[in-house]
């Protein structure tokens, strides 16, 4: 889910760790960097709501009344998570980038 296989790296975002860039360079030059798709800072934003998220859930299991508040609260951050998260995937560098300038081991003579 790191956005190695093409089909995932749109889709990569969803989970709650990923890269913007490649680990491995581009093909042939394992120095150069690859800027992955998708935008880093609805990235964060979408992670800072499944962290919202889960303190509502942890909230809502305390067995005291006032837990209609907290369905709506839950309901209302589920649907801003997800949206954030179709926001990260469309969103940014639509195509992966490789960086033009070859590193020095690739051109040494």
């Amino acid at each position: 889910m790191q956005g190695i296989i093409e089909p995932l790296r749109y889709v990569r975002v969803v989970m709650p760790f990923t890269w913007f860039g490649n680990l491995f360079g581009a093909p042939g030059d394992t120095d150069r960097m690859i800027i992955m798709t998708g935008s880093p800072q609805w990235y964060a934003t979408y992670l800072v709501s499944l962290c919202v998220l889960g303190v509502l859930v942890a909230l809502y299991r305390d067995p005291e009344p006032p837990r209609r508040n907290l369905r709506i609260a839950i309901g209302v951050t589920a649907a801003c998570a997800v949206a954030l998260c179709l926001l990260a995937m469309t969103t940014g560098v639509q195509e992966v980038m490789i960086n033009p300038v070859p590193s020095s081991a690739a051109v040494s003579p």
